[in-house]
């Protein structure tokens, strides 16, 4: 029997609370985890796909950019991934380009996932600024896309504290 797939975003600075929680719903449902590692930095050439079969190729946004091969998937949160997931579950990475919440989607919908994880965003001023005009990811999915979207709370705060964005 096929596992069905759960798509995680993930980037370096997360809290492994985000694997540990996809993997938890993993073990119980019986699913498989596809990691997505986005580069805001670059956008998608739609149609042209690569090594990995379900990822399209993409190119810098800066033009002058040297080097316009993609970059690998991250190895030190592979490494994370290896030590907290092992052989637990099946699991793959895949590295995606342009904006996090279309990448997300747009997996999801090619390996027919169950789910998207995502993590919320530990409070900051860059962050409350930069959700005011693109959205926060888990939002934008939750509106933009049919698969249920899993929001693993990184900084909860009590109910006397006000509200990250408030």
């Amino acid at each position: 029997m096929a596992e069905d797939a759960i798509v995680v975003g993930v980037q370096a600075d997360q809290p492994e609370a985000v694997i540990q929680e996809a993997l938890r719903f993993a073990v119980r449902f019986g699913g498989r985890l596809e990691f997505v590692q986005v580069d805001t930095g670059r956008y998608v050439i739609d149609g042209q796909f690569g090594e990995d079969p379900l990822v399209e190729r993409s190119m810098p946004l800066d033009s002058d950019a040297a080097d316009s091969s993609e970059d690998p998937f991250d190895p030190a949160i592979l490494e994370r991934l290896d030590r907290i997931v092992g052989d637990r579950v099946p699991w793959q990475t895949h590295q995606m380009a342009g904006d996090v919440a279309h990448a997300l989607a747009t997996l999801a919908d090619r390996v027919d996932a169950v789910m998207i994880i995502v993590g919320t965003k530990e409070p900051s001023l860059r962050r409350t600024v930069q959700e005011v005009f693109s959205g926060a990811v888990g939002a934008r999915l939750a509106h933009r896309q049919h698969q249920p979207v899993l929001m693993i709370p990184l900084s909860p705060v009590d109910d006397s504290e006000p509200l990250p964005w408030s």
